[in-house]
Order: C-alpha cells, then sequence, then structure tokens
C-alpha cells in the first residue's frame, strides 16, 4: 500500500465521508420510505462477494462490489415486480427469503474465496468494517464522482419514487412505469450502498445508510426537512467517527454504528420529550 502522510490521510478521509455522508441519509431516508431496510444491508454484504474477487485478482475490490452489488439490486428488485404481478404477495415473506439467501451465500462466497487464495488478514478487515482511513487520492475521486452521480440519479427519481412509495395504485392508474422507477432507484441504492461499504465496510455500511434515516422517520419530519436531516446526521457520525478515531485510536466504523444507533435513540427522546407534532405529507 501507498504510504501517505498521516495529514493527508485525515484530509482524505474528511472529504470522502463528506460526498458519501450526504449520499448515505438522503438514500437511506428512500429506503425506508419504500421499505428496504433490509435491502440497505443486504446490498454491502452481497458486494462483499464481489470485493473479495476483485481483491484476489490484484483489481481494486470497489470495482468488484460495485458489480455484485448491481446485481443483487437487481435480483431482489426483479423478484419484487414478479411478486406483486404475479400475486405472490400473499407469501409476504418471500422477498425477504430470497434477500437473505442471497445474503448468505455472498458471504460464504466471500469468506472462501479469501480463505482459498490466502487474502491477508490486513485486506479482509478492510474489506468487512471499511477503508475511511486508507483513503487514496484515487479512490477519493472515485467515491466523489459516484456520490455525485447517485445524487443526481436520486433528485431526478424523487418525484416519481415519492409518488409511487406514498400511492402505489393512483401511479399505476395515472401511468406511471413503476418497474423502471423500481429498477433506477435500485440501481443508484446498490451503487450508493458499495460507495458506503467502502467508508464503513461491507458489515456496517447499513448504519450509516439506516441509522440518521430512521431516526428522521421517528421525528415524523416531511420528505425534505427528514433527507436534509438524516444527511447532516450522517455528517455528524462519519466527521465524529474520524475525530474519535484520532482521539482513541478505535476505527471510524466502530463509531459511525454507535453513533447510528445513539441518533436512534435520541429521536425517540425528542418525540417523546416534544410530543406528536406528525409533518410527514407529500
Amino acid at each position: 500500500m501507498e504510504a501517505f502522510p498521516v495529514h493527508e490521510l485525515f484530509l482524505n478521509a474528511f472529504f470522502g465521508s463528506f460526498f458519501v455522508a450526504l449520499l448515505a441519509g438522503i438514500l437511506g431516508w428512500m429506503m425506508l420510505l419504500r421499505g428496504q431496510a433490509f435491502a440497505a444491508h443486504a446490498l454491502p454484504d452481497i458486494g462483499f462477494s464481489g470485493a473479495s474477487v476483485a481483491l484476489v485478482f490484484g483489481v481494486n475490490p470497489i470495482f468488484g462490489l460495485l458489480l455484485a452489488s448491481l446485481g443483487g439490486a437487481w435480483v431482489m428488485e426483479a423478484f419484487s415486480f414478479y411478486e406483486k404481478k404475479s400475486d405472490l404477495s400473499v407469501d409476504r415473506n418471500a422477498s425477504d427469503r430470497l434477500t437473505g439467501l442471497v445474503l448468505a451465500g455472498s458471504l460464504a462466497l466471500g469468506m472462501g474465496v479469501l480463505e482459498a487464495f490466502h487474502a491477508s488478514e490486513s485486506d479482509t478487515i478492510e474489506l468487512l468494517f471499511g477503508g475511511l482511513m486508507h483513503l487514496s487520492l484515487e479512490t477519493l475521486w472515485l467515491l466523489a464522482g459516484m456520490s455525485l452521480f447517485c445524487l443526481i440519479g436520486l433528485l431526478f427519481l424523487y418525484r416519481p419514487l415519492l409518488f409511487s412509495a406514498l400511492a402505489p395504485e393512483m401511479a399505476i392508474v395515472r401511468g406511471a412505469n413503476t418497474w423502471w422507477v423500481g429498477m433506477g432507484f435500485m440501481t443508484l441504492a446498490a451503487l450508493g450502498c458499495a460507495v458506503c461499504a467502502e467508508i464503513a465496510g461491507a458489515l456496517l455500511a447499513f448504519s450509516l445508510i439506516i441509522g440518521p434515516a430512521s431516526a428522521a422517520f421517528v421525528l415524523n419530519l416531511s420528505p425534505l426537512k427528514g433527507m436534509i436531516f438524516s444527511a447532516i446526521v450522517a455528517l455528524i457520525l462519519s466527521w465524529g467517527g474520524i475525530a474519535l478515531y484520532g482521539l482513541t485510536g478505535l476505527p471510524p466504523a466502530f463509531w459511525i454504528g454507535l453513533g447510528a444507533v445513539l441518533s436512534y435513540l435520541i429521536g425517540i427522546f425528542l418525540r417523546r420529550y416534544f410530543g406528536e407534532k406528525p409533518e410527514f405529507v407529500a
């Protein structure tokens, strides 16, 4: 691994996590709106198998992470769409079971590949728990570019996503193409989860995506306020994790995961303290 001055590594981490946190907050809010919290957990872990294969063949793991995440996202969305069309909805757990099976198989494949090719322990740990403090300049710009691409894509899909999530029957009646909206969103979700996995690792990326968004939902915020709140909290968790790493030596992913739970608990406390003030309107 190419050596960088410590101050440069911290600057890269702060800069990279800025874009990733904005994406994670907004993406997480939209995934919770669509009831896809489990997918937010599954996609980075599914990407782990692709990253493992890329690593042993000397390719940048993020490319394997992206391809595997995209494949998993498309399979999940295609099955979900087929489930609705073929009236398989009587089995309400079918999609979750499929996602869980793909997730379990992907983790097993990833660990098997790393073990078979004798990958170093440090590489394995970085794939699982993130490499925020080892970002090269090349990876930094790649993450920034992908984050901006996803944010622009989510901006274009915002209205049809909101419409199809809050009033799916009406969206179909009005001729909205829910298939393409769903596939487009899951493509962006896969890319976004892969970006977050590069920061927080395959096992903890969902904490950055789901934690801040869950706090926003607990507070019953309107869509715009909820996404802004989620993005700000995700940024606080990311930068706070980096700062605490400098003070304690514990990895940023540890603090991000802990902060995600804390943000949700604070959200519950604030809602109980200030009372119910429903703002969730389209």
